[in-house]
């Protein structure tokens, strides 16, 4: 089973599985950012990739 790079749209489905949840982005991110600057972060990666 090879692994793969993750596709944009797997980003995407990322940011929707988090969209509104805090907890879960705290948990990820230690250093307090929000949902909202995780998905700017990750939308700037689909964009520019």
């Amino acid at each position: 089973m090879t692994t793969k790079a993750p596709t944009r749209r797997c980003l995407l489905d990322v940011v929707e599985s988090y969209r509104g949840c805090d907890e879960a982005a705290s948990a990820i991110y230690d250093d307090g950012r929000t949902v909202e600057k995780m998905t700017e972060k990750i939308m700037y990666i689909a964009i520019t990739e």
